[in-house]
Parts: C-alpha cells; sequence; structure tokens
C-alpha cells in the first residue's frame, strides 16, 4: 500500500484487475481499470508531474521513483485497489516505419531499461511494453477506422507520436522529436518572457490558426505578460502570441506529413489528434488545411468511465493500455476455445 492511513483492499481476481502506466517527459500518468466480459471499466486514475527525466530518460532514478509511486498512490486511493502488476508505454524517439510485426509489441531498447528498473522499484511488476501511439489508438479508432485508413497524432511534451493504419492494420509508427514544450520554448523567447510566464500564456490565450483567431472577437485583444529579471510586465497581443504557435504548429504538421508520405497509405478516416497540445484552438483547422485530410480530436471508446476522464489527453496512452490488454486476452481467449472445440471434434465418437 503505498498510502499509509488508507485502507486499499487486495488484489482482485488475477487477470481481471489491469494498469496501465504512461510515463511522459511532463506527467505521469496510471489508469487502474477492471475488465469484464465485454470491456473494460475505469477505477481510477491519476496525473502528476513527471520528476527525475529529462527528454524520455532517467536522470535522477530517486525522484522519478518518486513521482512513480505518488501517481500510483493516488490511482489506488481512487479505485480502492492494489496495484501489482501493470503495463508501460513505450516511446521510441529514433524510430522508423515499420511492419506491424516489428512495432506492434516490444521490449524495450537499452534507454528503457533505466525507466523499468525505477518502476519495479515501487513495487509493480512490468507486465509488458505497448509503444504509445498504439496505446492511444485503442481508444481512438475503431476497426472501420484502421480498414479506410488512419493516422493518431499525439503530440506530447517533448514528442509527437504518429501510428498510421490501413487495411486494418500497423502500416508504421514513428516519433517526431518535437512537442508542446518546444512551443513554450518559442513563446518564452519571441515574448521575452519567462519559461514558466509562457506555459500560462500558451494554456490560457494560445491559438494556432490565424483564420480562427480572425473570426474571435478578441484577435486584437492585448495581454498583460510579466517580463524576464526584474523589468515590468509589457503587452502583447493575441495576434502575436498566434503567429509564433502557428509557426511551430506547421513545423510538427509537416513532420507528421512526412511519415504519411512514407507510409504511403491512403487516410479514408483521416487523422486523430490527442495529446495536451492537441486542445489548442485551430490546430485541428490548420492540420486539415495543411495534408488535406479530414481531421478530428480525441475522442475515448470501447472504455466505461467517467468522460470528462476518457477524453483528457492526459489520460489517453494510459487507458488505452487498459483496453490492449483486454482486447488482447480476448484474442488469446478465443484463440484457446478454438483450439479446445478443434481437439474435441477430433476425438472418436464425439
Amino acid at each position: 500500500m503505498r498510502y499509509s492511513g488508507v485502507e486499499v483492499t487486495a488484489v482482485m481476481g488475477e487477470g481481471r484487475l489491469v494498469t496501465g502506466l504512461d510515463v511522459g517527459t511532463t506527467k505521469v500518468c496510471v489508469a487502474i481499470g477492471e475488465r469484464t466480459d465485454l470491456d473494460v471499466e475505469l477505477l481510477g486514475h491519476a496525473v502528476v508531474p513527471t520528476r527525475g527525466l529529462k527528454h524520455g530518460m532517467v536522470v535522477n532514478h530517486e525522484r522519478a521513483a518518486e513521482a512513480v509511486r505518488e501517481a500510483l498512490g493516488l490511482a489506488e486511493l481512487r479505485a480502492g485497489r492494489s496495484v501489482t502488476r501493470a503495463y508501460l508505454s513505450l516511446c521510441e524517439m529514433n524510430t522508423r516505419p515499420e511492419p506491424a510485426s516489428q512495432v506492434a509489441r516490444k521490449r524495450g531498447p537499452g534507454r528503457m531499461q533505466s525507466l523499468i528498473r525505477c518502476v519495479e522499484s515501487t513495487g509493480v511488476q512490468i507486465e509488458d511494453l505497448v509503444l504509445a501511439p498504439l496505446a492511444s489508438a485503442e481508444v481512438l479508432v475503431t476497426e472501420h477506422d484502421k480498414a479506410l485508413g488512419v493516422a493518431v497524432v499525439d503530440i506530447g511534451g517533448a514528442t509527437t507520436d504518429v501510428a498510421v493504419f490501413a487495411r486494418g492494420e500497423v502500416a508504421c509508427t514513428q516519433v517526431l522529436p518535437v512537442g508542446g514544450l518546444h512551443l513554450t520554448s518559442d513563446l518564452a523567447q519571441g515574448l521575452r518572457t519567462p519559461l514558466r510566464e509562457a506555459e500560462r500564456v500558451k494554456r490560457q490565450h494560445g491559438c494556432v490558426f490565424m483564420p480562427v483567431l480572425d473570426a474571435s472577437p478578441e484577435t486584437n485583444e492585448e495581454l498583460l505578460i510579466a517580463s524576464v529579471g526584474d523589468r515590468p510586465p509589457h503587452v502583447c497581443t493575441q495576434e502575436q502570441l498566434a503567429t509564433i504557435v502557428e509557426a511551430r504548429c506547421a513545423e510538427i504538421v509537416m513532420g507528421v506529413e512526412q511519415v504519411l508520405l512514407h507510409a504511403g497509405c491512403a487516410l479514408g478516416a483521416g487523422i486523430v489528434l490527442c495529446g495536451g497540445t492537441s486542445q489548442l484552438p485551430g490546430l485541428a483547422e490548420l492540420t486539415q488545411q495543411l495534408l488535406g485530410v479530414p481531421v478530428r480530436r480525441l475522442h475515448a471508446v470501447g472504455v466505461r468511465g467517467p468522460r470528462n476522464v476518457l477524453d483528457d489527453p492526459a489520460h489517453t496512452a494510459a487507458i488505452g493500455l487498459l483496453l490492449h490488454t483486454h482486447r488482447h486476452a480476448q484474442t488469446e481467449h478465443t484463440s484457446v476455445a478454438r483450439r479446445d472445440s478443434a481437439v474435441v471434434l477430433q476425438q472418436p465418437g464425439v
């Protein structure tokens, strides 16, 4: 038990309790669910700021383990269950588009081993690793989408994860080394403001696509923002802010375009955006204009739970791990049932 003084029940029946753990550059997310015969019910969740990691690498084992332990504890408290095993999302920085057979399920590269040791030092055993964009896709796209062709684009803090599906299979995955933190850095430099203030301005006033801003009465609104050092606050406009944000977002979208060109797949079901940065007003419109395909934001499917949690981009990969585990277990169960039926049919006299 990670929270002393709080009663947490013992682990429920093996195979029913599933836990997804997503350790990113900016946050640690845990989702605890219960598998039923039909779906997965979300029992508890937690998101805490990441500590001890830089660009996905563990640089301080104790602080990283502390953040993981805190997230696990909060999720256990909300779920009323104790966690001993978890599925961990895997983000590969230097991957190329690869066949589905090579990317669907992997044990991690060397740089992941430190993260695995960090997680397991909290008392939780890693059941398996799943590529983060594939985990996110579990709750964002349907089998029909995959058959038509669809891309899941997860814009995180330090990276943008892309997974492309065609004819019902994974066509390729790619991780681009650019994300929301780069937007924050651009704003800090362009507006001459501290990083903390740049992040606040991005979250509260960020807008990506100029036509969207032009249609808003706030186009020429002036914002008072903090200056660097002991200088007095200064003023910037929404238009100045949008110009900076749109330039970096256009770079991310064009990086996604290169992945799609390498994949060479038609996207009949378009693109699904997820990740914290995907919530910026106008990003979907910008992506659709630049790539010429339908674009929509996340809407989780296949998991029961509070809609505000399921549709929160911070939880997408962790909740996707729950559904990935559920569907994998269903496939194994079906395979065993078919094999047993075949054995029965082959028995003499039956």
